[in-house]
């Protein structure tokens, strides 16, 4: 019996190490973690030295236009927000219920120079991660707001459960406002305008895009800006 109890011994030192190599491959292939790897591959570049069809990584601020999103939960002026909603199920933990993405094309801004930012390409071709920099909670003790749940009615989901008791949910958002700062990596492409735009004395923009084998990556993660600019 004591042979057989010791020949056991060695499983759950390999259960646990079977658990962390788990927990370990999951953050390994996590959205934010693979963007910031990829990004950190290539210097920022200066936008007048692109070439057309090069896979580029470029940073700037994030300029303002005339029509801009409003984020769900908090109401701020932006060009892209990401909000994600969560239920406890209790031991089973948390249910993601609600994952939202909204954008539009914007530019942006570095040392004079602009580019626009072109993420309503098919979901395939696109890698985002956004600082979700909002979170709110409501739960037993704790009504939800009239916006959220006025949010949660516009995706069909309620604050309440059957028997009327709150369920305990978290709301979590992300956004990209005016003036901030994000890096982006794409497919480059010169355009040009048809008309000039305002306070743009140039004829042509640099724009960045996604494609099957190229995806376009974009996060305003303060660990994927770098000071080392490339200058080809």
């Amino acid at each position: 019996m004591v042979l057989f109890a010791e020949g056991l011994s060695w499983i759950p030192v390999v259960f646990i190490g079977a658990t962390l190599s788990v927990v370990l491959v999951a953050k390994y292939f996590e959205e934010r973690r693979v963007i910031l790897r990829e990004l950190k591959k290539s210097a920022p570049r200066k936008f007048i030295g692109i070439r057309d069809n090069e896979y580029v990584k470029v940073q700037g601020k994030v300029l303002d236009t005339q029509e801009t999103l409003r984020a769900p939960l908090t109401g701020r002026r932006c060009v892209f927000y990401h909000v994600i909603v969560q239920e406890d199920e209790g031991e089973n933990g948390w249910k993601t219920i609600i994952d939202e993405k909204k954008y539009q094309k914007f530019f942006i801004e570095y040392q004079g120079e602009m580019a626009i930012i072109k993420p309503d390409t098919p979901g395939r071709f696109q890698r985002f991660f956004l600082v979700k920099d909002k979170e709110f909670n409501s739960g037993t003790w704790n009504d939800a707001s009239e916006k959220l749940e006025n949010y949660l009615a516009s995706h069909e989901k309620k604050s309440k459960g059957w028997l009327g008791f709150n369920k305990r949910l978290r709301y979590k958002e992300g956004v990209i406002e005016i003036g901030e700062h994000i890096a982006a990596k794409g497919v480059a492409q010169w355009t040009s305008f048809e008309e000039p735009l305002q306070d743009y004395s140039y004829s042509r923009v640099l724009m960045l895009f996604g494609d099957e084998k190229q995806k376009l990556l974009l996060t305003d993660d303060p660990k994927a800006m770098t000071t080392r600019q490339g200058r080809r």
